[in-house]
């Protein structure tokens, strides 16, 4: 028999059940494997809760948070998530406070595979062949040079580039920067802008051409001095623009070597070549099938 009972009373606290509803938030930690992108944009999750419990526990709760995991994840989230409860300090909130089933939120986050692909800007040029006479284009570049797409894999693995809207370069006979527009092929998305910047690099065509046996002038002899040379003709190679090395002339150019001021004696010298002018030798460039010369220097 049950003599005595310690203590002898409790205190009982009573409170009334409730059910309050709070907004849920979706974050996301970690990344995504190289080659994969979420659609934020198409996320789908729970954005309220209902939870019930004492009135005193549950009216600290404020709002609850999702938080899904992106690592090594390859295809389309779709699952149901515990949320975590916070008061209004962001202190944590229990769960042990609620009654009945414990809150969860259910999320949807497309993934899909993705690839950087390059701007075929060549591809996308028409009248290449019809620029200004004697013309070329040098070099085309886009502004991004690679974009990013989005779909299927089996629809990225046939993607090596993509094209421009046509861009006309007819009768062109300067450099250019134009905008235009992505081509996007069927089944992708793009993720960067549809407009890009292509610069068009256009200039004359260059040519060359070959002076045989060009005198080599003496410069600046002393009077009563010989001046004999070991090679008294030499070859000479004009590169540069067509429209300025097609008209050069064998008088218009000059090959000299300079004594001046140099006693009786064996030199080794440069030899100089003027092209039309010091603007012109400046622009072409010049090759010389001998660069310098053995002088001798005798007093008469």
């Amino acid at each position: 028999m049950v003599q005595t009972v310690s203590p002898s009373s409790v205190k009982v606290q009573i409170d009334t059940l409730v059910t309050k509803t709070i907004p849920v938030t979706t974050s996301f930690t970690g990344e995504l494997p190289n080659g994969y992108w979420a659609d934020t944009d198409a996320l789908t999750s729970t954005t309220r809760l209902d939870v019930t419990g004492a009135k005193t526990d549950i009216s600290n709760i404020t709002r609850a948070e999702c938080v899904v995991d992106l690592n090594d994840k390859t295809s389309t989230i779709y699952s149901t998530f515990d949320v975590t409860m916070y008061d209004k300090d962001n202190n944590v909130v229990s769960s042990d406070i609620l009654v009945g089933t414990l809150p969860s939120s259910t999320v949807r986050l497309p993934i899909y595979p993705m690839k950087s692909v390059p701007i075929d800007v060549l591809g996308s040029l028409v009248g290449t062949d019809d620029l200004a006479k004697n013309h070329e284009i040098v070099n085309a570049v886009a502004t991004p040079a690679t974009v990013r797409i989005v779909g299927e894999q089996s629809v990225l693995d046939a993607i090596d580039s993509i094209l421009l809207t046509p861009i006309a370069v007819n009768g062109l006979n300067t450099t250019s920067t134009v905008e235009s527009d992505l081509i996007l092929p069927d089944g992708v998305r793009l993720l960067d802008s549809e407009k890009v910047s292509v610069l068009i690099e256009i200039q004359e065509m260059q040519m060359s051409q070959l002076f045989e046996q060009l005198e080599v002038q003496i410069v600046g002899t002393e009077k009563r001095a010989n001046v004999t040379l070991d090679v008294s003709t030499v070859d000479l190679t004009v590169e540069g623009r067509y429209s300025l090395v097609s008209v050069l002339m064998r008088k218009d150019i000059t090959v000299q070597v300079d004594v001046t001021g140099l006693a009786p004696g064996v030199y080794k010298l440069p030899l100089n070549v003027l092209v039309r002018d010091e603007a012109a030798t400046v622009e072409l460039t010049t090759t010389l099938s001998v660069t310098e010369v053995t002088v001798t220097i005798t007093q008469q």
